[in-house]
């Protein structure tokens, strides 16, 4: 009995292992997916270039100009509904205007139907936060979206 108590409590203790400095743990709680990017500004720019999958080409592909073995992934930056995900934070804290970071977060649905370039223009993220690395430690490095 005390190994099925055990065995819970280890995996919601090591749900999100991280080396603080270099990564953010997000849960996404909500019905849908989202896409999370960080930066020093305060909005969206064309360099932060998310796209709604990577593709990734096969060995044999390599050598050609077309992708017709090409295997197709979710980005590192897209969190399933109900899901977390650690995402490593390229964009140093320390190197932004007193140390604040902002935090974008975009619907699936924005993603699918937008354009980089549309999304950016109209600034269409669903939330922003601004966060300090000490708003982060207080909550673990943990960013909840809801």
């Amino acid at each position: 009995m005390k190994k099925i108590l055990i065995i819970p409590l280890l995996l919601l203790l090591v749900g999100c292992i991280f080396e603080p400095s270099e990564t953010i743990c997000f849960h996404n709680n909500s019905p849908s997916a989202i896409y999370v990017t960080s930066s020093c500004l305060d909005s969206l720019t064309l360099d932060l270039q998310l796209s709604l999958f990577d593709t990734i080409k096969s060995e044999e592909n390599e050598r050609k100009d077309t992708c017709w073995k090409c295997i197709i992934k979710s980005p590192d930056y897209r969190i399933n509904a109900y899901s977390y995900e650690n995402i490593a934070n390229n964009r140093i804290i320390k190197g932004c205007k007193k140390n604040k970071i902002r935090i974008f977060f975009i619907r699936e649905s924005v993603m699918r139907e937008f354009s980089w370039q549309e999304i950016c223009d109209n600034q269409m993220y669903e939330k922003k936060l601004i966060l300090t690395e000490e708003d982060l430690k207080k909550t673990d490095w943990v960013v909840v979206y809801e």
